[in-house]
């Protein structure tokens, strides 16, 4: 059975190794990662069949390491061997985190947010989640990282961007993604700049 392969990123104390372990229990693997002494954590889960290979990176605050875990992080996201790669925000540090976001996008990664609500301190997560599309271009899921409930919201949502069949189906929604940063490269095109200018003008607002 081919396995969907899971990324997930963020900053420290985000809640991914959280987010993990509501996913897969205490289903891990540690390892270092090559050449390092920086651990890697992974795990392998069955849910409605449909096999997940889940790998939690070191937490992170953009793509300009200065720390062996950062380095190690930025180089795996940057190998791109995984079919999304999962952002975990915590709300109540939304500005800094979608600027990690902006960065990623730029970079047309496949990024799938997971804004964890940690003690339901935020109140329409909802409504934010649907500016972030409208805004970004991204989708996700508003959850608490450590309910039980999360497994089943967060692979629903994960299916529908992932694997089908085993053969693979990139939504409609990250196509049109792909497409929008696509300009984004074009250092010199006054519509990436404009792109960029209102995503930060967005962010700025959180």
């Amino acid at each position: 059975m081919k396995k969907i392969k899971l990324t997930l990123v963020g900053n420290t104390n985000a809640g991914k190794t959280t987010l993990l372990n509501t996913l897969a229990g205490t289903k891990k693997e540690i390892s270092n990662y090559p050449g390092t002494t920086v651990a890697i954590f992974e795990s392998n889960v069955l849910c409605e069949d449909v096999g997940y290979r889940i790998v939690d990176l070191p937490g992170a605050y953009d793509m300009s390491p200065y720390s062996e875990e950062e380095r190690v992080t930025k180089q795996v996201v940057e190998d791109g061997d995984y079919d999304l790669l999962v952002q975990v925000i915590d709300m109540e540090f939304v500005e800094r985190s979608l600027m990690f976001t902006l960065e990623l996008l730029e970079k047309s990664l496949p990024v799938f947010l997971v804004l964890n609500n940690k003690n339901n301190v935020w109140q329409g997560g909802g409504a934010l989640l649907k500016q972030i599309w409208e805004k970004l271009g991204v989708s996700g899921v508003v959850v608490e990282a450590c309910q039980k409930e999360t497994k089943k919201v967060f692979f629903d949502s994960v299916k529908k961007l992932s694997l089908e069949k085993g053969e693979e189906k990139v939504s409609t929604e990250f196509t049109e993604l792909k497409n929008t940063n696509a300009s984004l490269k074009k250092e010199d095109s006054g519509t990436a700049l404009s792109i960029r200018k209102n995503r930060k003008q967005f962010i700025k607002k959180y």
